[in-house]
């Protein structure tokens, strides 16, 4: 899961990257680790909840985002907030973050994107994927997740603002 690591301490990937956690040098396994689990279907959810528990650190904290991967998707809304804020509070706190969809290429890279957009990681969304696909080649949100990186971006990351004026249009 090394190849996934997109900021230190912050890893894109899929449904099944979560039992990588476990295969992990013995030190990151062993530390604590936010899980972002972002999924459209009830059996999916479960099966990410199940993965988790079977983690052999006790020290997880799991977050669910039941979101669909469609371009009309409410992407740039307050659970996105609730989602960033949880991913940079565990890395300020030393964490571990894993954030995942079931193909770790829309959903997924959106939310990363949007937390890179946010610190102002990279100047441009291009940029910001640019960097994202260096370690995720497979990571292509869909047009409407873009839509929403493009309105952080002209928001300069600012995210509340970006979901103010995307629900004000």
């Amino acid at each position: 899961m090394n190849d996934c690591v997109v900021l230190e301490r912050l890893y894109l990937g899929c449904l099944s990257d979560v039992n990588k956690i476990a295969s992990m040098p013995r030190g990151q396994q062993s530390d604590r680790w936010t899980v972002v689990s972002i999924l459209s279907r009830k059996g999916l959810i479960g099966l990410a909840k199940e993965e988790v528990l079977k983690l052999p650190t006790h020290r997880v904290t799991h977050v669910i985002w039941e979101l669909k991967d469609r371009v009309n998707a409410p992407f740039l809304c307050e659970e996105l907030l609730r989602v960033l804020q949880t991913i940079e509070e565990s890395l300020d706190d030393g964490n571990y973050v894993l954030v995942h969809c079931y193909q770790g290429k829309s959903r997924s890279a959106a939310v990363v994107a949007a937390y890179m957009i946010h610190k102002r990681v990279h100047s441009t969304l291009r940029d910001t994927m640019d960097s994202i696909r260096q370690v995720r080649p497979v990571a292509d949100p869909n047009m409407g997740f873009i839509a929403a990186l493009k309105a952080i971006e002209r928001a300069d990351g600012d995210v509340p603002l970006a979901v103010h004026r995307w629900n004000d249009r």
